[in-house]
């Protein structure tokens, strides 16, 4: 179960969708560790997904039904191209620091979505609490791959 939250996610929710309203590429994003009093590393995707259904949940509750939550894993780095997950836990990102974000994107705002799309590969994963979501995986050269696992 999802903690304290360390903002009003409503206003948060409100908020977002009144400046999309003006422009449909305005983005919001938190990381877990902003969203939530007690943001604990090993919690980490047991929190992310209790707290996207908690944020899907509101946007209803709000009736926002032309917003979107999605959630973006940031993955270890890899030295080799493709290392397409077929599982997740822990160790997909213990040598990372960068806590899971959550976008508020505006549905209509294609541009983002298509990026997502022409960049990534959809993705199954083995976990079943994913199963009921898009996900999508995502690599970029840096040094390095840098990884992403976009949940929506």
């Amino acid at each position: 179960m999802v903690g304290k939250f360390k903002i009003d996610v409503n206003d948060w929710l409100v908020a977002t969708w009144q400046k999309q309203q003006v422009d449909v590429s305005y983005i919001s994003s938190y990381h877990i560790d902003e969203l939530l009093v007690n943001s604990v590393k090993a919690q980490w995707i047991n929190d992310s997904l209790d707290m996207l259904d908690v944020l899907e949940r509101k946007l209803k509750e709000v009736n926002k039904k032309d917003l979107i939550i999605l959630l973006v894993f940031t993955l270890n780095r890899s030295r080799r191209k493709d290392s397409v997950l077929k599982w997740v836990d822990d160790s997909c990102f213990d040598k990372t620091d960068v806590p899971p974000e959550f976008y508020l994107v505006r549905k209509k705002y294609n541009d983002f979505f298509s990026y997502i799309e022409e960049r990534s590969q959809k993705i199954i994963l083995e976990n079943t609490f994913f199963q009921m979501k898009e996900v999508y995986y995502m690599e970029r050269w840096d040094h390095g791959f840098d990884r992403y696992l976009w949940v929506y």
